[in-house]
């Protein structure tokens, strides 16, 4: 008999331990790379990281949840974060816990966020143009099927506030791995962003892999096919 009730009462702990419930049982998180921000001074993108409930969106959190990003933390009681900066084409490792002392937690691993921050400039070598000239961006493989649909030279000079800077149309031979860029007419140091898009439904935009996802129901990652932000400098040719 006494080994029946020990029986018994293993069964129920474990059945009872498997029908237990996360906090991030049907959750969804989301993230999204804004890059607004490469158009401005500090030519800095970000991503947005959203966790909802799938079904009615709402936020499962309690107030004193944090969000984790690599070495750095926010408060996320709102279930959004909308300045998670992003270093160029890095992986981002994402943990979530609902309270500094709560057991309830998920974690992602997301990447290929930014493949275009991977781009480099082949022509001029020492990213140093005159006004109007020819630059040569290199794009990584990621890249090479779209096309480009404009460029943006953000000015950073502090001589000219009246000036901000100018859009050219590059160029790129789908499949070449150069993308011809006119440079601006004005001189100075610029940043350079490239808006990349496609008309072919058949190509898939990139940006954006899940390499893990734990916890959550689903993780999605939505990144930005565009090319950069790339230093440029615009200089007079020599007398």
């Amino acid at each position: 008999m006494k080994t029946r009730v020990v029986a018994a009462l293993l069964w129920l702990g474990v059945f009872s331990g498997g029908c237990s419930s996360s906090l991030f049982d049907n959750t969804l998180l989301s993230v999204q790379v804004d890059s607004s921000g490469a158009l401005s001074a500090n030519g800095s993108l970000t991503a947005g990281v959203t966790l909802v409930r799938q079904g009615d969106g709402s936020c499962p959190l309690s107030p004193s949840a944090i969000l984790t990003v690599g070495q750095q933390s926010w408060p996320f009681g709102s279930c959004f974060v909308g300045d998670v900066p992003l270093m160029r084409n890095d992986d981002l490792d994402i943990r979530v816990w609902n309270g500094p002392d709560s057991a309830d937690q998920g974690r992602a691993v997301l990447g290929a966020l930014a493949p275009g921050s991977d781009a480099t400039i082949a022509s001029p070598l020492s990213g140093t143009t005159t006004p109007g000239g020819q630059i040569l961006v290199s794009l990584p493989a990621a890249l090479r099927n779209l096309q480009p649909a404009l460029a943006s030279f953000v000015y950073l000079g502090l001589d000219d506030p009246t000036y901000a800077g100018e859009n050219t149309t590059p160029t790129l031979d789908v499949g070449d791995p150069f993308m011809t860029v006119p440079a601006p007419k004005h001189t100075g140091p610029f940043r350079l962003w490239v808006s990349m898009s496609t008309s072919d439904p058949s190509v898939e935009l990139p940006g954006g892999v899940v390499v893990s996802c734990f916890g959550f129901s689903k993780c999605v990652a939505v990144g930005t096919p565009d090319v950069g932000p790339l230093a440029i400098t615009v200089a007079a040719p020599a007398p």
